[in-house]
């Protein structure tokens, strides 16, 4: 026979290990709280379980991203230079906004006109003029609305450096918005300076 909710609150605090009657006793408990804030215990409970969604879906979103950024990447890290121009003409054909590939191209033909190097003395996707020894994509993270990625990167044993891509979700997937890079310049603030 059930006893009064009432009861059952400190029944369930001293019987809690009893696997027969937890289930039994968790439950009147339940209704009890309930039948005190109704309100309260379903908005409390929903509020929970859209954070626990909200929670897992930005996990996915995280993972996602750092999945689809280091295929897009790895060629870039190469020794083979032919292989990490093509990588990188790939990324600013297809995955960068429409904003970054207009300076991006702008940069290209102004160097090409003057014969000097362009804004940037540096591949802009390894974060230096030479392929690093070791790189690695750190955690993702979002920021201002925007997915973050780190990529860290060693020379020779040395410290490692940290660039981050920025990125955000497209019609047709992620685009690259941005990179900062560890200096504190931007790929697009050094991008529109004037040449």
């Amino acid at each position: 026979m059930l006893k009064p909710a009432t009861d059952l609150k400190f029944e369930s605090i001293k019987n809690w290990r009893s696997p027969t009657k937890h289930a039994v006793i968790n439950q009147c408990v339940l209704k009890d709280l309930a039948s005190m804030y109704p309100i309260h215990s379903i908005f409390a409970l929903t509020i929970c379980l859209l954070s626990l969604m909200f929670l897992s879906t930005l996990r996915a979103e995280q993972s996602d991203a750092s999945t689809w950024l280091k295929p897009l990447l790895t060629p870039c890290f190469g020794k083979d230079e032919k292989a990490a121009t093509k990588g990188r003409e790939k990324i600013e054909t297809t995955y960068v906004t429409p904003e970054l590939k207009k300076l991006l191209a702008r940069d290209r033909a102004d160097a090409k006109r003057t014969g000097e190097i362009g804004r940037l003395d540096f591949d802009w996707v390894i974060a230096a003029q030479d392929a690093p020894k070791a790189w690695k994509l750190g955690q993702a993270s979002i920021e201002k609305g925007k997915m973050r990625v780190p990529v860290q990167t060693q020379w020779d044993g040395g410290e490692w450096n940290t660039h981050v891509f920025v990125l955000e979700k497209g019609t047709d997937g992620w685009i690259i918005v941005d990179v900062l890079y560890s200096d504190g310049s931007s790929l697009i603030e050094l991008l529109k300076q004037p040449l």
